[in-house]
């Protein structure tokens, strides 16, 4: 049956109205000039769109009919959709006379719609083109594989803490060629070799001891608390052993034994033999004094160097004799340090007349003395070295004053940090850390970032030579990894895995130009060797490219990176992380932790349920989150103070005092008592290995950031971006920073144009997080700022903006044409920002 729709009036509601015929489907007609030009064949057609035309519906009339309602319906101008074709409508008029012709019993007449040339899809509503794109992410080393080139819609930088705890092994392995030589001024001969540190053992403890390798005999050496030496050979009085000669024979691998003498506080193992690659496991149900291990925080490497303070004398260190000789041009800087200690010292400027020495003396140095030399290299900026056992003063050697040198004291002054560790990190100021992070594309290795004057060899090694350089890059464990590009098979260079503490733990050997492997379970960096010349070897470090995955076309290395200065530590306890916050209009370091160091004059009762092998001790801390959770450098944190066979710290809520519980071997005590324990705490601090805890305040602590602080933070709002497909975000920091925000996924929609012409939608921006946005459709790109709109409307044909019928035009940023959509699939990228977008298509026929 047929029937047609006009202003929304369809003819079959119409009583007695019957459609006799429609009209055939055609094409308009195009409007064109032709012109003629003499002594040229043919013409030139000039085309002017498309012309409008009549099309032709036969009605009849019958039965009861209301002619006067017709003539009203069958008026004006109106979409006309006919049932031969359903799904579109014309943009008509009637403008012409309808003469109703009297038939026998009805009234027949021929409507004349005067047609614009193109149908329209009827029916049409909004299409969700693209909704939110955003994903969140939470890591320290992070890869997203879906990211567009745009910034991150926001990103919040956390604390990190990280503790190793010791393995159930209480043996080091890693000891010199040769072992290690006695220090206690026993006789031995060349073939009786110590092998291992002293090792803290405790009475009535059951041990089980191991090793790998075994042709003569292993025995051990036993320590009184002050290591002085107490037997050499096992006797019962020593122990209880399930051999009967108290140690192991040739060709035996493994015993047990349980300490009887309550003065053996520490062992040595002796091994006859001279194969140094024995391997030995000591096992117990006991913990060492030191479990779980000392805490390490993002921010910790706090500057030590106090420049406004510095004892700065004219002179330099002889190279020869190591005496400090005066001098007009050379200055030497001194400042206190540690006995014993690891410091990572750098400057981070280059001087024209380098210089880099580095000395430590046991009082405070004068001319004529002589120091004791830990490093000597002009041609490096950073260097980590160990001060000696009874060292207190640092002597550095970081500039000269000669006329050829253009940077100033102050400059240099400005550029020297100290902080202990082997890791250098970027410069803070004075009892200031930092945290840092970067931001990278797929290709991993940066060129421009290499310590200089060192190589890795295929023996896993770290080698000195100025035609190499290291770069060490941050990775994840288990995580495949390709190499490609122009560089030479060297047989010197390394390629290696590295550790936390960017320790040497395996080597995948030299590189080649494409070579893949998986990384191990511990493996936090790779690092290779670079040169750092050119010697016609064919090296082409611009084609040199680190990826996950499988080897795919060069990309060049992008990267931001920042570096965010910090007052205090930046510490995670549970689920508590420091991190920085907006309060009031300003910025804040929000610290949701803190830490306490036990130096033995607290407070403490001992509790009834101690027994002849294990001491209770409790103490309060009121500042503490109530059920809080901890974190201990000495002891194994539980939830609840319960008596144990294991050496813990919990914290119990009673009353809201927060009763901290300690629980210690009574071997450690000098004697078992309040007093015993203080002691053993103050002995703890005064070796610089204190007891310590961190813990949840019960309520955060807020910094005022620095002018320095808001400067960095800001910059991270408004640059921070991720780039095409993958980015890697990650901390190269000893403790890597937590990064947790919201990012915007690869968007190439495309819109589908299912006319056969032209058209020109009307898009609806809806508003997700960001002000702005910026994207291209078909070319034609365009920035629009939403304020505070929720919404936009923008019609295309109309070239109008607008937000609940008011006019928006102002907030567009875009040239004369507004977009169209092609036939068949159209493109729509964004560029910036994010947004829900809806369209109207507004497609078109002939």
């Amino acid at each position: 049956m047929n029937y047609f729709i006009f202003k929304d009036i369809d003819s079959r509601s119409i009583e007695g109205l019957i459609v006799q015929e429609l009209p055939p489907i055609s094409k308009p007609a195009k409007k064109a000039d032709k012109i003629e030009i003499d002594g040229r064949d043919g013409d030139i057609i000039e085309e002017k769109g498309y012309q409008a035309y009549d099309k032709t519906i036969s009605i009849g009339l019958t039965k009861k009919y209301n002619i006067n309602q017709i003539i009203s319906w069958l008026n004006g101008t109106g979409k006309l959709t006919m049932s031969n074709e359903p799904n579109k409508y014309y943009n008509a008029n009637i403008i012409e006379q309808i003469d109703f012709e009297r038939l026998v019993r009805f009234k027949t007449a021929k409507i004349k719609f005067h047609c614009q040339p193109f149908k329209h899809k009827a029916n049409e509503e909004y299409l969700l083109i693209k909704d939110r794109k955003d994903k969140t992410f939470s890591g320290e080393n992070i890869g997203l594989n879906d990211s567009a080139d745009m910034r991150l819609q926001e990103l919040k930088i956390c604390g990190n803490s990280r503790q190793e705890e010791i393995t159930e092994n209480l043996i080091n392995n890693d000891w010199d060629q040769g072992g290690i030589n006695d220090i206690t001024g026993i006789e031995q001969t060349d073939t009786t070799k110590i092998r291992s540190d002293f090792i803290e053992v405790h009475s009535n403890n059951l041990y089980s001891i191991k090793r790998d390798v075994f042709n003569l005999y292993m025995a051990y050496r036993f320590y009184d608390k002050d290591k002085k030496y107490l037997g050499d050979q096992l006797t019962e009085a020593m122990l209880s052993s399930d051999k009967e000669d108290n140690r192991m024979n040739t060709n035996e691998s493994s015993m047990t034994f349980t300490i009887l003498n309550k003065n053996v506080r520490y062992m040595r193992i002796i091994d006859a033999s001279n194969n140094l690659n024995t391997k030995y496991t000591l096992t117990t149900e006991a913990r060492k004094p030191s479990y779980p291990s000392k805490i390490e925080s993002c921010g910790d490497n706090v500057n030590l160097f106090d420049k406004d303070n510095a004892i700065i004398l004219n002179a330099y260190v002889e190279n020869t004799n190591n005496k400090i000789i005066n001098s007009n041009t050379e200055r030497i800087i001194i400042c206190e340090c540690k006995a014993n200690t690891t410091y990572t010292i750098s400057k981070n400027v280059k001087t024209n007349l380098n210089r880099f020495r580095i000395d430590c003396a046991n009082k405070r140095p004068v001319l004529e003395d002589t120091v004791t030399k830990l490093f000597y290299n002009n041609e490096v900026n950073n260097a980590t070295i160990t001060t000696t056992e009874d060292a207190k003063y640092l002597i550095l050697q970081m500039h000269s004053e000669a006329s050829a040198e253009t940077v100033t004291r102050e400059e240099v002054l400005n550029s020297i940090k100290i902080e202990v560790g082997s890791t250098p990190t970027p410069y803070s100021k004075f009892e200031q850390g930092n945290i840092s992070f970067e931001m990278c594309n797929k290709n991993r290795f940066d060129k421009n970032n290499t310590r200089t004057g060192f190589y890795y060899t295929i023996a896993g090694q770290i080698g000195t030579s100025l035609n190499w350089n290291i770069s060490n890059i941050k990775t994840k464990p288990n995580q495949k990894y390709s190499i490609s590009g122009n560089t030479v098979n060297n047989t010197t260079a390394g390629f290696v895995e590295l550790d936390n503490d960017l320790k040497i733990i395996k080597v995948i050997g030299a590189y080649k130009n494409t070579s893949n492997f998986t990384t191990s379970e511990n493996c936090a960096y790779i690092g290779i060797s670079v040169p750092s010349y050119i010697d016609g070897r064919g090296d082409d470090l611009d084609s040199f490219q680190i990826e996950e995955g499988e080897t795919t076309d060069y990309e060049e290395h992008k990267s931001q990176t920042y570096t965010i200065p910090t007052q205090k530590s930046f510490r995670k306890i549970d689920t508590y992380k420091d991190t920085f916050i907006r309060k009031n209009g300003k910025r804040y370091e929000r610290h949701f932790g803190e830490r306490y160091i036990f130096d033995g004059t607290e407070e403490f009762a001992m509790m009834s349920d101690s027994n002849e092998t294990i001491s209770r001790f409790t103490t309060r801390k009121h500042d503490m989150k109530n059920s809080s959770v901890l974190m201990c450098s000495h002891f194994k944190v539980i939830k609840q103070s319960e008596l144990t066979a294991e050496e813990t710290i919990s914290i119990r809520d009673i009353s809201k005092d927060n009763i901290i519980s300690i629980i210690i071997l009574n071997s450690r005590l000098s004697n078992v008592s309040v007093e015993g324990f203080k002691a053993w705490l103050a002995s703890k601090y005064n070796s610089g290995t204190p007891v310590y805890i961190d813990y949840v305040l019960a309520e955060p602590e807020d910094i005022e950031c620095t002018e320095e602080q808001i400067e960095i933070l800001d910059k991270i709002d408004n640059e921070a971006k991720t780039y095409k497909n993958i980015t890697h975000i990650y901390s190269t920091d000893e403790v890597s920073t937590i990064l947790e925000g919201t990012y915007f996924t690869t968007t190439n929609e495309k819109i589908e144009n299912e006319g056969n012409i032209q058209s020109r939608p009307i898009l609806r921006l809806e508003k997700i997080i960001s002000e702005s946005v910026e994207l291209t459709i078909n070319n034609i790109r365009f920035k629009y700022n939403f304020n505070n709109d929720e919404y936009v409307e923008i019609d295309c044909e109309e070239k109008t903006v607008k937000y609940e019928g008011l006019n928006r035009n102002r907030n567009i940023s875009i040239g004369y044409d507004f977009p169209k959509l092609n036939i068949g699939d159209n493109n729509i990228i964004m560029h910036d920002g994010d947004c829900i977008i809806k369209i109207l298509r507004k497609d078109r026929w002939l």
